[in-house]
C-alpha cells in the first residue's frame, strides 16, 4: 500500500506562509524594464533576424522582437501610471487639511 503522508505542524504552516510572504515581497523589487530598454531589445532582435537565412528561425526571431514590441507598450502605459500617481500624491501632500474633520 502507499505511504501515508505526514501530518503538517503548526511550524511548519507558518514556516510555509512566512516564506510565501518573503517570495512575495522579493518580487515586487524586481527589475521592471523600462518602455526604452524593451524597445532596445527588439530593435537588437530584429537586426539578428535580418542576418540570419533560415526562414524559420528568422520568423521566431521576428515573433520575439513584436513581443518586446507588446511588452514596450505595455511598460509604457506603467510608466505613464506611475507618472500619474506620483503627481497625484504630490498634489495631496501640498494640500492643507484641517486637523479634525466634523461630519
Amino acid at each position: 500500500m502507499g505511504r501515508a503522508l505526514p501530518a503538517f505542524s503548526r511550524n511548519t504552516c507558518l514556516n510555509f506562509a512566512f516564506l510565501a510572504e518573503s517570495v512575495i515581497a522579493a518580487a515586487k523589487l524586481m527589475f521592471a524594464p523600462t518602455a526604452r530598454h524593451l524597445n532596445q531589445l527588439a530593435e537588437e532582435v530584429r537586426t539578428v533576424a535580418a542576418q540570419m537565412r533560415d526562414p524559420k528561425s528568422k520568423q521566431m526571431m521576428t515573433r520575439l522582437a513584436l513581443t518586446y514590441d507588446r511588452l514596450a507598450e505595455f511598460a509604457a502605459i506603467r510608466e505613464a501610471s506611475d507618472r500619474m500617481l506620483r503627481q497625484i500624491k504630490v498634489e495631496l501632500s501640498a494640500r492643507r487639511f484641517p486637523a479634525t474633520l466634523v461630519w
